[in-house]
């Protein structure tokens, strides 16, 4: 099961992954941080997978997250800024 769920999942992906890529380096500006972003986009869309009722929603629930990741990266990274 989990391999279907792993196979399925990166077929829903690989179209979406150029999309995903500039949308996120453009989130956090930095090529080192979208690619720690993007992972944890993909892995936590992944582990979520299963939540999803309808693969029609896969971009929304994909960019979702990756929406939030970059958002926690950013709000952490200028909070290291501030007491650096």
């Amino acid at each position: 099961m989990n391999n279907e769920k792993q196979e399925r999942f990166l077929q829903l992906l690989k179209p979406l992954q150029p999309r995903l890529e500039k949308f996120i380096l453009v989130q956090v500006r930095g090529r080192d941080a979208a690619k720690d972003v993007m992972s944890e986009t993909i892995l936590l869309a992944f582990e979520n997978f299963d939540s999803l009722k309808s693969e029609e929603t896969f971009l929304s629930f994909l960019f979702t997250i990756a929406a939030r990741v970059s958002a926690r990266h950013f709000k952490n990274s200028h909070r290291k800024a501030e007491y650096s």
